[in-house]
């Protein structure tokens, strides 16, 4: 159901939009980093975004995780730009903002990267951090909370290539207001807000 829902928002803002289809050997090569034990699955979400930033025809690139969707209708420039992603310059923000910043631990289940040289550049370190031993990271590759856990301890070692973190409720949750993520346990009160919400969703299509 959230790939419908997904798929539909996509189609009412004139969005592209696909699921990633990856068969066995291709998924060992995009874990593959000369180490053993191999990565665990959860590490391709970085290597798939690096795929699609390939494209420069994309601007953006927003990955979400399959059990999560967007549940607003709002088109998806309005939390860009409330967010500061729609800076069309690529300058890093000022030092005075990012004086006040603060960071929390956040998830990747809703993700949107910016196709830029510096983007690119900073999702490539991102999977290469835990060959790096004198960063004590190396365990991630296969324990939890992976790529979430390098990802949070990378990013705010460059806070000037991010976007401040958005408040948890609009993106984290059964209830958040843009994108909901149903993290843990899927119960049938899941299954019938999900029924429901795609109801809605091809009405406005």
């Amino acid at each position: 159901i959230t790939y419908h829902l997904n798929r539909l928002y996509a189609s009412l803002h004139g969005y592209r939009f696909h699921r990633p289809r990856v068969n066995d050997e291709q998924l060992r090569e995009m874990l593959s980093d000369g180490l053993y034990p191999p990565r665990r699955v959860q590490w391709a979400i970085v290597r798939l975004v690096q795929q699609e930033l390939e494209d420069r025809t994309c601007e953006y690139v927003v990955w979400m995780d399959s059990d999560a969707y967007v549940a607003s209708s709002e088109p998806l420039e309005t939390v860009l730009e409330e967010y500061g992603l729609l800076n069309k310059t690529g300058q890093p923000l000022r030092k005075d903002d990012l004086s006040r910043r603060s960071f929390v631990n956040i998830s990747d289940h809703f993700m949107v990267v910016r196709n830029t040289p510096a983007a690119r550049q900073l999702m490539a370190k991102w999977f290469q951090l835990p060959l790096n031993p004198t960063h004590g990271l190396e365990r991630f590759r296969q324990e939890l909370f992976l790529e979430q856990t390098v990802m949070n301890e990378f990013f705010k070692r460059v806070p000037d290539l991010i976007a401040p973190v958005p408040p948890l409720h609009h993106f984290e949750g059964y209830a958040a207001s843009f994108a909901r993520h149903s993290g843990g346990i899927k119960d049938q009160a899941l299954e019938l807000s999900l029924r429901d919400a795609l109801i809605g969703r091809v009405r406005l299509v």
